[in-house]
């Protein structure tokens, strides 16, 4: 994708070229982080797509930080292209470059726009990504609400349809596409999390209130081979052992995601609200229900803010018909750890104070407090792992543009 992308970006250079006058712009954004906590055996990370955390007993400053680059050209008065580069600890957990949006946009009225290339899920209430800092109140988006893909790309293309309505605007953006990515296990193996989806987003902005309803639809491009636990399965001979093992033979698998949000962004206070909820039609996929709620009050150039985040699994695991009985623990064990490999339950209450030294910087304190039961976002490597644990992460950052 990344050579299919530079030539593409040649090409539309090229096509520039011929436009002396056509108007340009590059811009930057980044941030410095340093976090510590102090829970021996536990690894925090913001995302299922890093590969380490911040551990016990030292400051870590990979988990929170990223650098990047943006530019934009105008092709004319209807097209532009866009792209952007940003540098961050990759799923590998080294630094690494990478190109995450790179579109060309076409805007045929002024109420409709057309991209085509590498855009994002553009999935943040009052906030520009995930990656820019400077443009929300806490050091990182919840990880219970935005760290479960491991990526925010998606190589496809989408339509934004904006109207006036009743005092406010509505947006409709419908989009499709596929979005890449690895996302690291608890073993510290990569798995194969891209999917192809497609979905819409519907915003009412009345104000300084917005309210947002999306939905989307995904098909994971590869799922784990569990036929080896299906043979076994299929070797205990009782009817629910036999008919999971038909669920762990499947070679599909679909998701559903849905999202509510509601935001307010007007002086001094600042609240966002996020809801969503994701079903899997395969035993092994995730069930989950997740959300994040932040307040902030703006005093002069402080901001001090509050955030409550949750992910919670719901459903009953199907029941794998394996006796209780000795030489078949090993299996029932690895059953149930197929089944809950995509689960997570957590929740964070984070507090914290942004400091805007000026328009394009920012400095910023936080303490988050995390309780957790069975979550793949945060590494356990106690063993065996607990069940249910707490962490408290202390941070400080410094967020910039320019």
């Amino acid at each position: 994708m990344t050579s299919a992308l530079a030539a593409w970006l040649t090409a539309a250079a090229a096509l520039a070229a011929d436009l002396p006058s056509a108007p340009w712009s590059i811009d930057g954004f980044g941030t410095i982080a340093a976090i510590y906590q102090d829970t021996p055996g536990l690894e925090f990370r913001r995302s299922v797509a890093q590969a380490h955390g911040a551990t016990a007993g030292r400051v870590d400053t990979d988990a929170d930080s990223v650098l990047g680059l943006q530019a934009k050209l105008a092709l004319g008065e209807r097209f532009h292209v866009a792209t952007r580069g940003i540098l961050s600890p990759a799923e590998a957990g080294t630094w690494r470059p990478k190109v995450d949006r790179a579109y060309l946009a076409f805007t045929p009225t002024g109420t409709t726009q057309i991209r085509a290339g590498r855009i994002g899920f553009d999935a943040y209430l009052l906030a520009e990504s995930p990656d820019v800092g400077y443009s929300y109140l806490p050091i990182r988006p919840a990880p219970e609400f935005f760290g479960l893909f491991a990526s925010d790309e998606i190589d496809g293309g989408d339509a934004a349809f904006t109207l006036p309505l009743a005092d406010g605007t509505v947006r409709l953006r419908l989009f499709g596409g596929h979005n890449p990515g690895k996302q690291v296990m608890q073993n510290g193996t990569r798995v194969d999390a891209s999917s192809h989806l497609l979905g819409t987003v519907l915003d009412y902005q009345w104000h300084s209130w917005m309210v947002r309803l999306g939905v989307v639809r995904f098909r994971a491009d590869s799922i784990p081979n569990l036929q080896p636990l299906a043979a076994a399965l299929n070797a205990v001979g009782m009817p629910d052992a036999m008919a999971l093992a038909g669920e762990f033979s499947r070679t599909s698998h679909g998701l559903d995601g849905g999202q509510l949000g509601l935001a307010y962004d007007g002086h001094p206070v600042e609240c966002v609200v996020l809801l969503t909820h994701i079903n899997s039609h395969v035993a092994v996929g995730p069930k989950l229900n997740s959300g994040v709620a932040t307040l902030g009050y703006h005093l002069s150039s402080f901001t001090p803010f509050a955030s409550y985040a949750a992910i919670s699994s719901f459903g009953e695991l199907a029941p794998s018909g394996i006796p209780t009985q000795a030489g078949l623990d090993a299996l029932a064990q690895a059953v149930h750890a197929a089944q809950t490999g995509a689960q997570a339950t957590q929740h964070t209450i984070s507090v914290g104070l942004r400091y805007d030294l000026s328009a394009h910087i920012d400095i910023k304190l936080q303490l988050d407090h995390i309780s957790m039961n069975e979550t793949y976002l945060v590494f356990d490597r106690n063993l065996p792992p607990v069940d249910r644990d707490h962490l408290t992460v202390a941070g400080v950052a410094v967020d910039f543009t320019f």
